[in-house]
Parts: C-alpha cells; structure tokens; sequence
C-alpha cells in the first residue's frame, strides 16, 4: 500500500530495512539510503546498518529513569527492537523472551518501529523535502505486523544472488559470535575451506543459519558448536554438530524456518540426533566461480564491473594497463577477458592479439569495450563479444551469461 505521508513513507522503509538488517544488497537498494545521504557511498549499506544499530542503542534505557512510570515500557521497546532485529530472533522466541503473545508481539513491534522512526527522525533532523528524495515507498508490512502474507511465506526476500560460501559462512558467525558469548557456547574460531569456493544462494543460507544459531544457542548453554563443510561438485553441505543438545519450541520453530529457506533455493535440510549430540546437514546447490580479467587504464571503469559482478557467479579480476594484463593472463586462465580500446602505450587492439596467441588452447573469450562504435573492427579482430560504453550492469551480465554457456 503506498502513502503521500512522508512519515509513514519513512516507517515503511524503516520496516523493510530492519527486516534485512544483516543483507547488504536490500540495505543498498534502501529508499533509506538517499534518505540519509548516502547514495554516493559505495560503504552505503555497511553505513545504513551502523544507524540504525546506534539508533536502537540509544533507546536502551538507563537507571536513571527507573522512577519513570514509562520506564517498564522503555525497556520493551529496546528488547524488541534488540532481539528480533539486532539478534535475528524469530517472532516466537521474542514473544516468549518478552512474555508476551505473539498476537501482542504484532502490536507491540509496530510500536516500537515507531518508536525507533521517531527517534531517527528527530536525532537526523529529516524534514518532508529529504523523505521525498528517497522516492515512493512501498508499505513492506511483514508477517510481524499482520500475519503472514499469501502464498510463499518466503516471496517478498530479496532476489538470490549467489556468493563464495566460505565468505557467507564467517559473515554469519561473526554475526551469532556475541550471542554465543552470551550464552557461553563455544563456537569456531574459523572453518577450514574446502578447495572449492563455489557461490551458493547467500540470502537462504545466511538466514537459514542465524535461525537455527538464534534458536539453538540461548537454547543450549553451555554447549559446542563444530561446522564440517563438504563441497561436492555442484552442491555444498554444512554440518552443524551443537552438543550436548537440548530442543524446545523457538529450535523446532527455527529448524522448520531453515527447512523453509533451504527448499526455496533448491536445498534442504536433516537433522540427526544421536546420544547428545544433533547434527544439522544444509545443502545447497553450487555454482563454481567464473574469472573475468578486465583491462582497463580508469580504476573506475574496473570498480564499476566489479560492483556490477557482485553477488554473481562472476568474480572481476582488474588490470590497468597491457602489461600487467600479459603477466596475470597466463596465471589466472580467465574464462573471459574485457578489455578497453582506448589505452596509453599498448591500446586494446595490439593487446587483442597478443592475448589471443597467448592464451591460445585456453577456452578464453574476449570482449571488447569502448566509447566509439567499433564493433565490427572487433569482431573482424577475433573479439567474442562487444559492448559500447557506457556499459548498462544488465548488458554487461547478459553478456558473460551468453558468452560462458
């Protein structure tokens, strides 16, 4: 539902924010982004999430204001803003924390975005004018506030991008880590890699994960926590061995969230339990990594391909003049190598060629970038592929996915 409110624009795209607190790529697409001036930040997301974790913060109430009579409900503001967003809870278990009903948790978690959006208001000093800079806003309401929407409960996430695992692995137990701490679970120091660093679906495994860890870790004090990975061609799993272990209702709830997340991207999840010990299998499929050897003298040029490969099965490997590109070339054996016309000393034509003799036998495609329309001079010279800059992100990828067929 969309609103001329600006305010109520704001506590919309303050929802949706809170919702994905932990992905980069829906906080970078926030309206919150423009709202707080931060479009032209590439840290923009790393910078929306920083403010909004102060903000609830700040809310936190002190001793000083026990003899309010608002200070009871001062601190259930703070631990529903803290345990369902900042520690990833599932609605049950922050009803149960907070000892309240889930009915009553919809309520109270509509006051306290409020709440939060008041304050941000207030601290940042938004007026109508910087609201609307953010554009139109749709009214994200989540299953917190009103039930769960029709269909796939799992619809409105963020389209999937893929990611190296290893990569989403330790970003979501540094995440859990305090909680762990809290809890006096042991957790890995770190998890050894396997060889491959296949990209899997990052927005299921990352969540599937901190459901299952925010659930089984208040839930088992006490415990350890081992991760085996087991990377297969095509399919990666994750065992988490957590012992001794105990279940109660948030874990159930928890492992029937990250069974969900895991079938919507094609993977799955078992549970063993054996003495007392259980161990949780996550399988998801893998696509492994595709190098690109983009050459180009502006670093620019080659930030603005590198952004555009994130959370692709694509992994952008810079070189800034035809030197470097000739030394990393053999080294790298990259499956597509895009190159500019336009550069000082040894320009895109003579480097075409030298490439190609080079990597001669290697299953190497080359695509040429430039300003003029020269195509045909480069496809004439044995190019695979052409784009005129400036290059569009869905030109360039539509272009790496026909080329890497």
């Amino acid at each position: 539902m969309k609103t001329n409110d600006p305010r109520q624009q704001f506590i919309s795209a303050l929802r949706s924010a809170l919702h994905y607190l932990y992905d980069p790529d829906h906080l970078h697409r926030s309206p919150l982004v423009s709202i707080f001036g931060l479009e032209d930040r590439v840290d923009a997301s790393t910078l929306l999430q920083k403010i909004l974790l102060e903000a609830i913060e700040k809310l936190k109430p002190t001793d000083v204001g026990e003899e309010d009579p608002l200070f009871p409900r001062a601190w259930m503001i703070y631990d529903l803003l803290y345990y369902r967003y900042v520690r990833g809870y599932e609605r049950q278990a922050v009803a149960k924390q907070l000892s309240i009903s889930e009915r009553q948790l919809s309520r109270e978690n509509s006051a306290a975005i409020e709440r939060l959006a008041l304050a941000l208001w207030e601290s940042s000093g938004l007026d109508a004018d910087s609201l609307e800079a953010g554009g139109a806003m749709e009214d994200e309401s989540l299953a917190d506030e009103g039930g769960a929407p029709p269909g796939d409960p799992f619809e409105r996430l963020p389209a999937e991008k893929l990611a190296p695992w290893p990569g989403v692995l330790a970003a979501a137990l540094e995440i859990i880590r305090p909680l762990a701490e809290k809890h006096a679970v042991l957790l890995p120091a770190r998890v050894e890699a396997a060889s491959s660093s296949a990209a899997v679906p990052q927005t299921s495994l990352r969540h599937a994960l901190l459901s299952l860890l925010s659930a089984l870790l208040p839930g088992n004090p006490g415990s350890v926590l081992r991760i085996e990975p087991l990377a297969q061609p095509g399919r990666l799993r994750l065992n988490l061995e957590i012992s001794p272990a105990r279940f109660d209702a948030p874990i159930i709830a928890a492992i029937a969230t990250a069974r969900s997340l895991l079938e919507h991207a094609g993977g799955q999840l078992d549970v063993l339990l054996q003495d007392e010990r259980a161990v949780f299998g996550l399988a998801l499929p893998t696509v492994e990594q595709t190098s690109i050897l983009v050459v180009d003298d502006n670093p620019d040029a080659i930030h603005l391909f590198t952004r555009y490969a994130q959370g692709t099965q694509y992994t952008v490997i810079g070189a800034q003049d035809g030197l470097q590109a000739l030394e990393l070339a053999p080294r790298l054996a990259p499956r597509i190598v895009l190159l500019d016309v336009m550069m000082p000393e040894m320009d895109g034509w003579e480097l075409l060629g030298r490439l190609r003799h080079l990597l001669a036998g290697q299953p190497t495609q080359f695509v040429v970038c430039s300003i003029l329309p020269q195509a045909a001079i480069a496809y004439s010279l044995g190019a695979d592929g052409f784009l005129q800059k400036p290059v569009r992100s869905q030109d360039f990828l539509a272009l790496l996915e026909q080329l890497d067929r």
